[in-house]
């Protein structure tokens, strides 16, 4: 280590001019210096604690985000904030903009992966909002794009954008091919990684939606459950109070109508609790439809007394709510006031049919409408079918009843094989009493394309309790 120093001051000596005369004192007190052991040991100690310090590990970051991050990224923050204003204005066009810049700066300036996919979720969103016609298709292509990077790159954000992508098929009835997308985001959200907020009214409540209109009900059960779960961990009322109420619909589709009415119960009990905290009219339009499902359960329980209570009190607090008086009037015809039936579903069916923005696919209208054509005492039966196939499959739009759709029109959509059971019956059922043979061979031919439907289903959703219910269809329908 002496000689170390030693070859420092030598290598001083050369490369500064010490032979000039105002430098030679210096010269020489530099030379007594590295003669001084004392001296030698302190720079020993001092070089030491240098090494050291090059040696020590960094701080420890955590593992989501990269050992160079900036403490606050002000560039893209600034960016960012450009994006929210532009979208409180409804400048969505502006606002995609400015989050795409955001997300630019943020990778270039290797800010925290968070920044990154906030930013690119944000600029779909607006992708989307800046064009009713084609933003959808803009939006999800963006997100599938970033969903690719990621998975590449930073696998535990794919949860995000798969939620994502589920979220805007969903919202477009892109059922089936959101259904992936759901189960890869509540995967994710199993293994801890960040979805949503509020996971349990967003995530595990529309996937246990999808299950519930599959048939699929213990799956469906299983789902919300856990949504109930996460909902309760993030003290989330109003969420709990959705997922109970949807957990009631999937046991009653099974008929567990004494556990509906408990998951019921459960739900208007949440709901009641969260009431201050919400939107006013939205609390009423959940409880008047929660109130409807539980008159619905109650019926076939046997407790007629108390479904008519839940549907006054369902109608009273909710006036538009077209399932509400459809079932409100298939009470009026249990209790004695058939004449009141009619003019009660007339209504529900004009409230279906006045929906603002109806979608070109409506399944909703098309439920109603089959549930209508099903009460035996109603007249116009078979062209209320045909109103609800035009509702499914917008290409057929025959009024005539003794037509029948396309079935190369057809696509994995339970609504379309239901209508074509459903009319199948109707048409049996004319044929036992008029005997006349143009309805045999409707109920025939419906019969059969209603088993084509129900391929079409099976062979993109191909669950075991499916197979049961096709089997169960196929033998009804065998029977005409």
């Amino acid at each position: 280590f002496n000689c170390f120093l030693r070859f420092i001051f030598h290598l001083c000596r050369f490369l500064m001019p010490f032979n000039r005369p105002s430098f030679v004192p210096f010269n020489s007190r530099l030379s007594c210096m590295f003669s001084d052991k004392h001296v030698l040991w302190a720079l020993y100690f001092v070089i030491l604690c240098l090494l050291f310090s090059c040696n020590k590990s960094p701080t420890a970051v955590p593992a989501h985000l990269p050992v160079d991050i900036e403490k606050s990224c002000p560039r893209a923050d600034a960016l960012y904030r450009k994006g929210e204003l532009a979208y409180t204005a409804e400048r969505y066009d502006s606002a995609a903009y400015w989050f795409r810049k955001a997300a630019e700066t943020a990778r270039a300036n290797s800010c925290s992966i968070e920044r990154w996919a906030k930013a690119r979720v944000n600029m779909s969103r607006n992708i989307r909002l800046s064009d009713s016609r084609y933003g959808a298709g803009r939006a999800i292509d963006t997100l599938r794009t970033d969903l690719a990077w990621c998975a590449l790159n930073a696998p535990d954000y794919t949860g995000l954008f798969h939620f994502h992508v589920a979220r805007a098929l969903f919202t477009m009835g892109e059922n089936r091919k959101a259904l992936p997308h759901y189960e890869a985001a509540a995967e994710a959200d199993r293994k801890g990684h960040f979805v949503t907020k509020g996971s349990g009214q967003y995530l595990y409540l529309p996937l246990g939606n999808l299950y519930t209109r599959l048939g699929e009900y213990q799956t469906a059960v299983h789902i919300l459950q856990n949504g109930i779960d996460s909902a309760m961990a993030q003290q989330d009322r109003e969420g709990a109070a959705k997922l109970y109420a949807d957990l009631g619909i999937a046991y009653a589709a099974q008929d567990k109508y004494a556990e509906a009415i408990k998951a019921y119960r459960l739900a208007k009990t949440y709901f009641d609790t969260c009431r201050a905290d919400v939107d006013e009219e939205e609390w009423k339009i959940n409880v008047s439809g929660l109130l409807s499902d539980m008159s619905e359960t109650s019926l076939a329980l046997g407790d007629t007394s108390q479904a008519v209570q839940w549907a006054q009190q369902s109608l009273e607090l909710d006036p538009y709510n077209a399932e509400a008086w459809l079932h409100a009037g298939m009470l009026k015809d249990l209790t004695g006031q058939s004449a009141m039936t009619g003019e009660y579903m007339a209504k529900a069916e004009a409230l279906y049919a006045a929906e603002p923005s109806r979608p070109p696919v409506d399944r909703e209208y098309a439920k109603a409408l089959l549930r209508v054509a099903a009460f035996p005492g109603n007249t116009q039966r078979l062209e209320r079918c045909q109103k609800a196939l035009f509702c499914v499959i917008p290409h057929f739009s025959s009024e005539d009843p003794f037509e029948n759709p396309d079935p190369h029109a057809f696509y994995p959509e339970n609504t379309i094989m239901e209508g074509l059971y459903l009319k199948s019956s109707i048409a049996w059922d004319q044929y036992r009493q008029y005997g006349d043979e143009r309805w045999l061979h409707l109920a025939d031919t419906t019969a059969a394309l209603a088993l084509t439907a129900l391929d079409t289903l099976l062979h993109v959703y191909d669950f075991e309790t499916s197979k049961l219910y096709a089997w169960k269809t196929t033998r009804s329908l065998a029977e005409h």
